[in-house]
């Protein structure tokens, strides 16, 4: 509850069977105040099996209850007096009935729906009975911790086997928010060897906030410390905390099925969980982004019962740093059709001394993008990979061969040639290719130069599982096929000339979608006056319902103008039904939103031009010199996009006021 007075009075308390409760953020409840459905609950007998909670009929001439005794007396407060047709005859007045904790129950976002475990609120009833605690759950801090491991230490040990059952811990010590990592690490020095692992992070009133489950050994070990934790700090040398036990209920498993149904296809054979940190509700659950293994070793576990076939996984974009805990989880899984695993652009700098046995089928392993590549010769990069995976056929999108002394096969080839030629394939691939694909491809104007030609070539591919379904007669209609061609006159009519004609062409073609991980890229010429490169790779025609992946061809001749802008000049287009292997590695991963930096050369601008430039921005935006100066530097003197920015950085007050010229 969000509220709840500082002392309560010992009477009678309404508890709820099956309570009504708002529903608000992970374990946090909501902002308003639970609404119960109140029932009276008999007196606990003390040394007496617990009664089931019942509700009582109307109050009837009875027996006053008897008073429980506490082994430590609790807070002296004046209850009220309950009178009783038989205490009104007899000027008896009945003790109190004392109030065992509510247990709250927790909703996550409609994940969960169970009411509270018997067997929690027994423990909390056997709590409240031994202990005299009247709270809503069991609190526990530096100055009854101690007392309450000694007595009831087997309670903690119990709640460590229930994963529902979650206990908030809060930081009473101010430490900052950005030394929470430090924080864990202290108390799990002085625990050691138990440990916990933190959920759900949180800042209320200033002090660290989360939840922890399954760990009932660390939290008596806690108590048994009084909670107190040594702490290396400049304003203090040791951290206290508070435990709330049996805070919240809340099943995280189901929590982690609903994301992985969103992330496995329908076949459940492929399994996308990269980049997990940017999903909302693991943001929610994690206590520290930089340390998420725990909660990805969860989503795998729960995945292994949901998709016992899978045949590929991605784990990109995750931070893992070692690869030993997943080395021994697939050792262990059930996983083993498994043939394609993907740990690119994560932390990894060593694969381990493990080597996985041959019962597992993984034979695509992709590892760029991480330190490991960098950090190895390529021959020995493959020897350690091949180590791990005996079965090893594919590396980082290269086949491997056992043929000495080759060359091996690399999915992009780069010439050498001026600037950052990899990097200018990138842009272009990624400019034309999200244009192409947009329903309306008239934006690709002034992409084409005004006499660039158009060409294209449609071909069907026999025996492939696509060919029944390829459906190429919109593309078949408009070949260019030379070799195929008998008549020139309608093979030169079928060669398009003009920016406009070309664009007139390729808006009458289907609407589309590439998969860019699919594409391969040679960048053949690349000089200062001009660029060939060619990209392959599939795609699919989204105005069909029954679509068949198709594959393409595509050369482009890219002629440099001025301000260092390019234009097309020549586009050669082939298309046919994808191959069986093409369509069955096509569109496994959605792809992660990406930000392509843009690189473009500073213009030529003498001193005085960039004071005349400066002046302007000035002028316009009321900054100072050398703030209005800064703005143009970093747009490369770009004074449209200088404006621009400036403009969103000012609504978003983000521009500080000494910025600005002060009127005097």
């Amino acid at each position: 509850m969000d509220w709840r007075p500082n002392q309560r009075v010992l009477t009678q308390v309404p508890v709820t069977k099956d309570p009504i409760i708002e529903r608000g953020p992970v374990l946090y409840g909501g902002r308003g105040k639970p609404q119960y459905q109140r029932q009276p609950l008999p007196a606990v007998q003390p040394h007496r099996p617990l009664p089931a909670v019942q509700p009582l009929p109307a109050v009837q001439s009875r027996q006053p209850p008897p008073v429980v005794q506490p082994r430590h007396p609790p807070p002296v407060v004046q209850p009220p007096v309950l009178q009783h047709p038989v205490a009104q005859q007899s000027h008896y007045q009945s003790p109190p009935v004392v109030q065992p904790p509510v247990v709250q129950q927790s909703y996550y976002q409609s994940l969960t729906h169970s009411t509270v475990s018997p067997q929690a609120v027994q423990h909390a009833v056997a709590v409240f009975a031994q202990t005299g605690i009247a709270e809503e759950f069991v609190e526990l801090n530096s100055s009854n911790s101690l007392k309450f491991a000694n007595m009831h230490g087997d309670i903690l040990t119990d709640i460590g086997h229930n994963a529902s059952q979650w206990h908030q811990i809060t930081i009473k010590t101010p430490v900052p928010e950005y030394e929470r990592r430090f924080v864990i690490a202290a108390i799990n020095k002085r625990i050691s060897p138990q440990k916990i692992t933190p959920y759900f992070f949180r800042m209320e009133n200033l002090h660290i906030t989360f939840f922890v489950n399954m760990c009932g050994l660390a939290l008596r070990t806690l108590c048994r410390r009084d909670l107190k934790v040594p702490y290396v700090s400049d304003k203090f040398d040791e951290i206290e905390m508070t435990i709330k036990l049996f805070s919240k209920n809340f099943n995280l498993s189901e929590a982690l099925k609903e994301i992985i149904s969103r992330r496995l296809d329908s076949p459940k054979k492929f399994l996308d969980l990269s980049y997990i940190n940017s999903i909302p509700e693991i943001q929610e659950m994690l206590f520290d982004p930089t340390d998420n293994w725990h909660i990805l070793d969860q989503m795998l576990r729960v995945a292994e019962v949901s998709a016992p076939g899978l045949v590929a996984l991605r784990l990109a974009g995750n931070g893992i740093t070692t690869l030993t805990l997943l080395w021994d989880f697939l050792v262990h899984s059930k996983w083993k059709s498994l043939r394609t695993l993907d740990v690119s652009d994560n932390e990894v700098k060593s694969t381990g001394t493990v080597s996985l046995s041959r019962t597992l089928q993984i034979s695509e392993v992709y590892l760029d993008c991480n330190p490991i590549c960098h950090m190895l010769k390529r021959d020995s990069y493959i020897s350690a990979i091949k180590a791990t995976f005996p079965r090893l056929a594919k590396l980082d999108g290269t086949y491997l061969h056992t043929t000495a002394h080759l060359p091996y096969w690399k999915p992009n080839f780069i010439v050498n040639g001026t600037g950052d030629p990899g990097e200018f394939a990138d842009q272009f691939i990624e400019h034309f290719f999200t244009l192409y694909d947009d329903p309306d491809r008239m934006k690709l104007r002034g992409l084409y130069h005004e006499k660039a030609y158009f060409s294209l070539c449609s071909l069907y591919l026999d025996a492939q599982f696509t060919t029944p379904n390829a459906r190429l007669s919109a593309y078949i209609d408009e070949t260019r096929n030379l070799l195929r061609c008998s008549d020139l006159k309608k093979a030169n009519a079928a060669l398009t000339h003009g920016s406009e004609e070309i664009l007139e062409r390729l808006s009458s073609l289907p609407t589309t979608q590439h998969d860019p991980y699919t594409f391969a890229v040679d960048l053949l010429v690349h000089t200062p006056k001009m660029t060939v490169l060619t990209v392959t790779g599939v795609f699919r025609d989204i105005a069909k319902q029954k679509s068949s992946h198709r594959h393409f061809s595509r050369t482009f001749v890219l002629q440099r103008r001025e301000n260092d802008e390019y234009q097309i000049t020549n586009d050669i287009l082939y298309i046919s039904n994808a191959a069986t292997r093409e369509a069955e590695e096509a569109f496994k991963y959605v792809r992660p939103p990406k930000k392509i930096k843009k690189k473009r050369p500073t213009p030529n601008l003498s001193e005085c031009e960039k004071e005349s430039m400066t002046g302007m921005i000035q002028q316009l935006t009321s900054m100072s010199a050398q703030w209005s100066r800064k703005c143009l530097e970093d747009t490369d003197w770009d004074m449209k996009e200088a404006l621009q920015i400036f403009v969103e950085l000012y609504e978003m007050s983000k521009i500080p006021k000494s910025a600005f010229i002060t009127s005097k």
